[in-house]
């Protein structure tokens, strides 16, 4: 339905200019905007901008192809700061999952 060409993450800012091209080139689909918020910080970072207020006005907005992304990147901080607690989260997640003789439960 839409291609997400605003993601302020540093995976997002990477593949940015790229997913725009075949956007432009091939999918001709509308673009928005989203924050891919896994910390309360990163929250609002990224948007999508349409004509309305509601969730049925973002649908028609995106089929009528009137969304514009917007948004702000994240610094080199932020980013590390995200990256370190996935991995705190997934040690504890892993951690969980093996038993105390290396077999998975």
């Amino acid at each position: 339905d839409a291609i997400e060409l605003m993601n302020p993450s540093a995976a997002g800012r990477s593949r940015q200019v790229k997913r725009a091209r075949l956007n432009a080139d091939v999918l001709r689909l509308p673009a928005v905007g989203n924050s891919d918020a896994h910390v309360l910080e990163g929250i609002g970072t990224a948007w999508t901008w349409f004509p309305g207020a509601t969730a049925d006005h973002y649908r028609a907005a995106i089929d009528a192809g009137t969304t514009q992304p917007g948004g702000a990147f994240w610094s080199n901080l932020h980013n590390v700061d995200v990256y370190r607690r996935q991995l705190g989260a997934k040690a504890r997640h892993l951690r969980h999952t093996l038993r105390p003789s290396g077999e998975w439960r």
